[in-house]
């Protein structure tokens, strides 16, 4: 574009031509025409130019908005782009999700988890799961529970959806069921090969859940009355006691073991002790 006053190189003829005069020397026609903007006279060496200069062919391109009604809110906005018919997201969302068909209707049936403030109803009855703080949400269905048989609600989104479950506790409860022995025994994580010492009496415990002496939940019984049993050939009676020849609890062997009827003191007979009680081997002085 070439203003009116740009260095003063067009001029006009005798015969009241415009002219644009060349850095060369030369001259190349012009046309003088009226400014669509601010309507001063112009020229320019451009036939069919509309402005005078950049800061009116800038106004010229702003066109103003054309106002429309929301067909969410409907209320009036501007329009900005072709073929935009809501004022905002939000509407537009609000809209086509009342076009969707209803997953749920009012009922007076009591849900499990309808007291969650994440769960709202709106006129035409339909739950909505509000995610997040930034306004999000999806919509609900009511399923039953497949262990309490309760009903729930739960989003289209979800992956309870697949489960059927209306909560952590109803799944956690048929799974246990399913696997009784998932965490017992050799699958426990502090499993230490069925074999173990009590701390209070030093006696060794062995992880024999079908013996016939337990009971009450009980899987331990202990090992010098197994050996016993191996030795003898047969359960022991609850009146035969195993005594420690040595005094050593956690000696098993069937050497060292001896078989009592009813209740034995602690300890050692004097014949079965390394040192008589008037040794003097381990005195000093």
């Amino acid at each position: 574009m070439f203003p009116m006053d740009s260095g003063n190189r067009y001029f006009q003829t005798e015969r009241g031509e415009w002219r644009w005069r060349l850095s060369n020397g030369g001259t190349v026609h012009a046309y003088q025409m009226a400014c669509a903007v601010c309507g001063r006279d112009f020229q320019s060496i451009r036939d069919g130019q509309r402005t005078c200069s950049r800061e009116c062919g800038g106004g010229l391109r702003k066109k103003p908005p054309q106002q429309r009604k929301c067909r969410g809110c409907k209320e009036l906005f501007g329009v900005n782009e072709r073929g935009q018919r809501f004022c905002g997201h939000s509407c537009a969302a609000v809209y086509h999700a009342a076009k969707k068909p209803r997953t749920t209707k009012r009922s007076d049936v009591e849900l499990v988890n309808s007291d969650n403030p994440r769960w709202s109803q709106d006129e035409r009855g339909q739950w909505w799961y509000t995610m997040g703080g930034k306004g999000l949400r999806s919509r609900g269905e009511i399923r039953n529970c497949n262990e309490c048989k309760r009903r729930y609600l739960v989003s289209v989104y979800h992956k309870s959806k697949r489960t059927g479950f209306c909560s952590r506790g109803c799944a956690t409860d048929v799974w246990r069921r399913n696997n009784p022995d998932r965490f017992k025994g050799a699958n426990s994580g502090r499993w230490k090969g069925g074999r173990r010492v009590e701390g209070r009496t030093g006696y060794v415990m062995v992880h024999r859940p079908e013996h016939h002496s337990l009971g009450g939940g009980r899987k331990y019984v202990l090992e010098h009355r197994l050996v016993m049993e191996q030795v003898l050939g047969r359960p022991l009676l609850t009146t035969e006691h195993v005594h420690h020849k040595n005094g050593v609890r956690d000696d098993n062997r069937p050497e060292n073991l001896e078989l009592w009827m009813n209740g034995h003191p602690p300890g050692q007979r004097v014949t079965e002790q390394k040192h008589c009680p008037t040794c003097t081997c381990n005195q000093h002085g």
